[in-house]
């Protein structure tokens, strides 16, 4: 379950490319959106590992995985009733916090992991 948490903003974003560039002709949304989902990234990873364990680790698992998820769900109908340019603008957005929580859960995901017995 969490590796699905952790890849399901992706999968979204991948699985929707080609509609992507068809509902936003002209911008090159596969370039943007994949920066935007992997620069939250950056930051997100050394900030849990530095200050992580004061916020639990369920909290930030199913806090990210339902905000996630929502944002998937109400994506298209968001871009489906807005003007193109406020559609894209709302959809960078939307990826970028993808992509924020997606760093989010990685790190938790990782911090798990050392928990672990060797």
């Amino acid at each position: 379950m969490i590796g699905a948490g952790v890849t399901s903003g992706l999968s979204a974003i991948t699985t929707a490319s080609d509609w992507f560039n068809i509902v936003f002709p002209g911008y090159n949304t596969n370039f943007l959106f994949f920066i935007l989902f992997f620069l939250p990234s950056l930051f997100v990873m050394p900030m849990m590992i530095a200050c992580g364990d004061r916020i639990s680790f369920k909290i930030r698992l199913i806090w990210s995985m339902i905000i996630s998820a929502v944002i998937i769900a109400i994506w298209p109908a968001i871009i489906r009733f807005t003007p193109t340019i406020t559609a894209l603008v709302i959809s960078s957005i939307f990826v970028f916090i993808l992509g924020f929580f997606a760093g989010v859960t990685k790190a938790s995901y990782k911090g798990i992991g050392s928990c672990l017995p060797k």
